[in-house]
């Protein structure tokens, strides 16, 4: 610590010289963009080392380089037909033509929103199929909703069995402690103020 402190040459591991080379000298070496201090920050065209170039090329200038679009910041911003990364096409064709590219369900705007079978990607098929027709499919258990609400013995994706099983039998799986409820009602000394099971709901 004598060493590397109090003396006015101490090594800095940082750059790679010592403290007196690289805080007392005016052109010390700053090892963010390799280069001395003077140049990078007294220098007009200091280096830049976001987008590789000097700074006044990237702010100063009308066409610096916008490294998020890979192009001009004039290219980007101020023309007409911009290029949008979101959906790899230009600002002119994405939010100014009727038929702008939809990159959510990959169609265009007018087919997915105006038209009266319009696509729905959740569960992909049109929406007069999903919510008007009774038999809709219901992607939360791979079936219909028919079968899954309109039936007694719907299928119950909690504890992977029919609503009729779960529900109404009186052996009841409660997926909490990984058995029926009925064992769990009825086990001497079990921490519970329930005494019996009757078609599948709990009874005090």
């Amino acid at each position: 610590m004598e060493g590397s402190w109090l003396r006015t040459v101490a090594f800095n591991p940082l750059n790679r010289q010592t403290m007196e080379e690289s805080w007392s000298c005016p052109m010390e070496f700053n090892p963010l963009n390799r280069q001395t201090m003077e140049e990078s920050w007294s220098c007009p065209v200091a280096f830049n080392p976001l987008n590789r170039q000097t700074m006044e090329g990237s702010w100063l200038r009308t066409v610096a380089f916008n490294p998020l679009n890979r192009q001009t910041m004039e290219g980007s911003w101020l023309r007409t037909v911009a290029f949008n990364p979101l959906n790899r096409q230009t600002m002119e064709e994405s939010w100014a033509c009727p038929m702008e590219f939809n990159p959510l369900n990959r169609q265009t705007m007018e087919e997915s929103w105006a038209c009266p079978m319009e696509f729905n990607p959740l569960n992909r098929q049109t929406m007069e199929e999903s919510w008007s027709c009774p038999v809709a499919f219901n992607p939360l258990n791979r079936q219909t909703m028919e079968e899954s609400w309109l039936r007694t013995v719907a299928f119950n994706p909690l504890n992977r069995q029919t609503m009729g099983g779960s529900w109404s039998g009186t052996v009841a799986f409660n997926p909490l402690i990984g058995r029926p409820w009925r064992d769990y009602c009825r086990v001497p000394g079990h921490l519970t103020t329930y005494s019996s099971v009757h078609d599948g709901m709990l009874v005090a």
